[in-house]
């Protein structure tokens, strides 16, 4: 992971898949292998730290992401 201050922009590269991610705070607009994504929110910088969509990353790198509701978690798991 790698951050652009200039830019305001984060770049993830999956060291499993390859795969290239790069976001940029305060956009929709995300880049998936140079493939312009939509977000359903923009993402966030708040008091110095950057906040992205867990499912949007973690499918990105091929994982899976389920909800516990009851339990108020996140589970990732990727084969």
């Amino acid at each position: 992971m790698s951050w652009d201050a200039a830019a305001k922009q984060v770049t993830i590269i999956d060291p499993l898949s390859g795969n290239k991610l790069q976001l940029t705070i305060g956009s929709t607009d995300a880049s998936v292998n140079g493939q312009t994504v939509k977000l359903e929110k923009p993402v966030a910088l708040v008091n110095g730290t950057t906040y992205v969509p867990v499912r949007f990353v973690t499918e990105s790198f091929g994982a899976k992401v389920q909800w516990d509701g009851e339990l108020q978690m996140v589970t990732i798991t990727r084969d």
